[in-house]
C-alpha cells in the first residue's frame, strides 16, 4: 500500500469499523491516565532522556532525507524505494511484531521518498501537484496469504498539513484518538479485512512528527488490536533511528585520504580527533650559495618542512582542507580544531589568540568550536552535517555520547565530554 493510498473503498466503509477501532485502540494505547512504565536507572536511548529532543532530531533527519531523494519536479510518481529503509531495520521491525506473534515479510526492506497531493502545504502556489514529503519504507516481494506486508512512513508535518489531513488520506474518518502509554501523543487507527485479507492503517503522532504504520495480512493475525500495539513497540526506535546514526569509524590512512579526496601522500598522516596532517612532496635540500671565500646556507619563509596537507573527516569520509603552515597551532586552531588537538600537531606560538579559546560548547551556538565538536563526534562514528550549528542532531549525538560513556546527561559538551573525546 502506498502513501497516497487512501482508497475509496476504505472510505466507504471507515465509518463501520469506527466502534471497534476505538475498543481496540483502547486496550492497547491505554487511556490519559494510563500507569506509566517504572522508569530505568539509567537512561539507555534518547527517546527515553529526552522525547522533545529526539523527535525534533528525527524531523531534522527526515528533511535530510528527503533534501538528499528529492521528488520529481514535474509531479510524476517518484522511482520505488531502492535503498535500505531509514527508518527502521529489519531486526528492529521482526522484534516489535513477536509479542503480537505477526510474521513480517520484510526481503527487500527499502525506503524512498514520496508525497501525496493531498497533503500540500497551505503556501504552495496554484497548481502545484506534490505534497510534503513521506518517507517510507516498503518490500516489493509478493505477498503470500500467510506473512504480513508491512509498510512504515514517516512525515514531519508543517505548512499546514495536520495530523488529521494524515488520517483521512489514509480513510480514518472519523478519527478515534487515543493518547497511548509509554510514548506520549497520540494515535488513531482503522481496519478493513475480508476472508482472506485484512488491512490496517496505524498512525501515531507527537510535536509534528507523524510515524505510521500499515499491515496487510491474514485477518487472524492483522486487526487493529495487534497494529496498534505493533506501533506502540515500534515509535521509540524509529525515533532513535532518526535522531543518531552511527556507522563504523572511519580509517586514518594514507589510502582513505587518496580514495576520498585524490590528494596523493608520501607517508601515512598523522591523526587525531577526526583531523590528519600529511605531506605530499618531499622537501629539497637547502640552496646553498658559494662565493670564492665561504659558503652560506639560505632559507625561505615557510620552510618546507612546515608544509602540510590538512585533512578533517566527516560522515561521507575525509576532505582536503589545503595546504597549511602548522608550525603554530592557532593556525590550525583557525580551520575548526579545539586548542587541544590543534596541540597534538604544533605548539600554541600565540596563547591569545582567540581561535585558541576553551570553554563548554551549548546547543543551539555556531561557530567553529561547534564545528570541531561535530567532527570529533563524526570521527568516533555518529553521521550529522558538519555546518557548526548546535542542533538536535548534533545534541541527540552528544546524548548518546554521553550515554554510552557513562558521563552526565545533558546533551551540553562540558569539559568531561569533550575530555572523553579527546577535544
Amino acid at each position: 500500500m502506498s502513501a497516497s493510498g487512501g482508497n475509496a473503498r476504505r472510505r466507504g466503509v471507515a465509518g463501520r469499523v469506527a466502534a471497534a477501532a476505538v475498543v481496540a485502540m483502547l486496550a492497547w494505547g491505554g487511556i490519559a491516565t494510563a500507569a506509566q512504565p517504572e522508569p530505568s536507572a539509567r537512561p539507555a536511548t534518547v527517546f527515553e532522556t529526552s522525547r522533545s529532543l529526539a523527535i525534533e532530531a528525527a524531523r531534522v533527519r527526515l528533511s535530510l532525507f528527503a533534501d538528499d531523494h528529492p521528488l520529481p519536479a514535474d509531479g510524476t510518481a517518484p522511482a520505488q524505494p531502492s535503498e535500505p529503509c531509514p527508518l527502521a531495520s529489519p531486526d528492529t521491525m521482526t522484534t516489535a511484531a513477536v509479542p503480537q506473534n505477526i510474521g513480517l515479510q520484510l526481503d527487500p526492506w527499502l525506503g524512498g521518498t514520496t508525497s501525496s497531493p493531498e497533503l500540500r502545504l497551505s503556501s504552495a502556489p496554484t497548481g502545484t501537484v506534490q505534497g510534503i514529503p513521506i518517507v517510507r519504507c516498503v518490500t516489493n516481494r509478493p505477498a503470500d496469504g500467510q506473512v504480513t506486508r508491512p509498510e512504515v512512513f514517516a512525515i514531519a508535518l508543517r505548512g499546514g498539513v495536520s495530523f488529521g489531513d494524515v488520517a483521512r488520506l489514509y480513510a480514518i474518518d472519523p478519527i478515534l484518538r487515543v493518547r497511548p502509554a509509554g510514548i506520549g501523543g497520540e494515535m488513531a487507527g482503522g481496519c478493513l479485512d475480508s476472508a482472506n485479507t485484512a488491512v490496517c492503517v496505524v498512525l501515531w503522532q507527537s510535536r509534528s512528527l507523524l510515524i505510521g504504520v500499515t499491515l496487510e495480512g491474514p485477518p487472524a493475525f492483522v486487526n487493529t488490536l495487534t497494529a496498534g500495539a505493533f506501533l506502540v513497540g515500534l515509535v521509540p526506535d524509529v525515533i532513535d533511528t532518526l535522531a543518531v546514526v552511527q556507522r563504523p569509524p572511519l580509517v586514518c590512512n594514507a589510502d582513505a585520504m587518496f580514495a576520498d579526496t585524490t590528494v596523493d601522500l608520501l607517508e601515512e598522516p598523522t591523526c587525531h580527533d577526526g583531523w590528519a596532517v600529511g605531506i605530499t612532496a618531499e622537501c629539497p635540500p637547502e640552496d646553498t650559495v658559494f662565493d670564492d671565500s665561504f659558503a652560506t646556507t639560505t632559507t625561505t619563509e615557510p620552510p618546507c618542512e612546515a608544509i602540510r596537507q590538512v585533512f578533517h573527516v566527516e560522515s561521507d569520509g575525509w576532505h582536503h582542507d589545503g595546504t597549511f603552515d602548522i608550525r603554530c597551532a592557532e593556525t590550525l586552531a583557525r580551520l575548526g580544531m579545539t586548542a587541544v588537538t590543534a596541540q597534538q600537531f604544533a605548539p600554541i606560538c600565540d596563547r591569545n589568540d582567540p581561535a585558541l579559546r576553551v570553554g563548554t560548547i551549548r546547543p543551539d551556538r555556531t561557530g567553529l568550536r561547534v564545528v570541531a565538536l561535530q567532527i570529533a563526534l563524526s570521527n568516533v562514528g555518529y553521521d550529522m552535517p558538519v555546518d557548526g550549528r548546535y542542533g538536535p542532531i548534533t545534541e541527540s549525538a552528544v546524548v548518546d555520547f554521553q550515554i554510552d560513556n557513562g558521563l552526565i546527561v545533558d546533551g551540553i559538551t562540558g569539559r568531561q565530554t569533550q575530555t572523553a573525546l579527546g577535544i
